[in-house]
């Protein structure tokens, strides 16, 4: 989450001087990078996607990271932008009957922490060292660790 933030002075000054931008930096956060990736799922019944014909009973990989980057669904949908017209339209927490039950909980957690962290640290950015790694995983993702500049 805070590659996006810490990574673009712009996007950190944004927030740090505006801070109601935060509850859409947020859902835009969570659509560019959504911690989960991929989900399994089962057809219950024939159906067709995308023109595809599904039989029942088949086993598909959601890519949820895909879809949250789908350009006919979003305007310039692999740039981070404050400004998104519709930000909690993604599929990082779910949907329908699918939607994650902690989504306000959530929601209201990363708000909170953005929105202290930018406070007691209005400067931070990332540190100048290797970039992230990520533990191999086709459903979750975050870096197994992010160093931070605080001053």
């Amino acid at each position: 989450m805070f590659q996006q933030v810490l990574g673009d002075p712009s996007v950190r000054d944004a927030l740090v001087a505006d801070p109601s931008l935060v509850p859409n930096a947020v859902e835009e956060l969570m659509r560019i990078a959504p911690s989960v990736i991929s989900w399994r799922r089962q057809t219950n019944v024939a159906t067709t996607i995308g023109g595809v014909e599904v039989p029942a009973e088949a086993d598909l990989l959601l890519v949820i990271g895909s879809a949250n980057h789908d350009a006919d669904h979003f305007d310039d949908a692999d740039t981070f932008r404050l400004d998104r017209d519709v930000p909690r339209d993604h599929l990082a927490l779910g949907h329908g009957i699918h939607l994650c039950m902690g989504a306000p909980l959530a929601r209201l957690e990363l708000q909170t922490l953005l929105s202290r962290f930018l406070e007691r640290f209005p400067s931070a950015r990332l540190a100048d060292v290797a970039a992230p790694s990520y533990s191999p995983n086709t459903s979750f993702r975050g870096p197994d660790q992010l160093w931070v500049d605080l001053a």
